[in-house]
C-alpha cells in the first residue's frame, strides 16, 4: 500500500460520515441546477441529500464518541 492509499484509508476510518456529508453537498448543488426544469425530481433529490446528511452526522458523532472513549 502506498503512502497516499494509507492516508486515504486512515481518513475514511477516522471520518466514516465524511462521504455521506460530501454526497449531500453535491446533491444539493445538483438540485440547484435541476430545480427550474424538474421540480418534482429536485424535491426527491433534496430528500436524498437530507437523509445522506443525517446519516453522515450520526456516523461522525459515533466516531467522535469512540475516539474520546479511548
Amino acid at each position: 500500500m502506498t503512502s497516499a492509499e494509507s492516508k486515504i484509508s486512515r481518513y475514511i476510518l477516522q471520518n466514516p460520515g465524511g462521504d455521506f456529508v460530501a454526497a449531500s453537498i453535491a446533491t444539493l448543488i445538483l438540485v440547484a441546477f435541476i430545480y427550474p426544469f424538474a421540480e418534482d425530481i429536485a424535491n426527491e433529490l433534496t430528500n436524498f441529500g437530507f437523509f445522506s446528511l443525517v446519516a453522515g452526522v450520526i456516523l461522525q458523532v459515533l466516531a467522535l464518541r469512540n475516539r474520546t472513549e479511548k
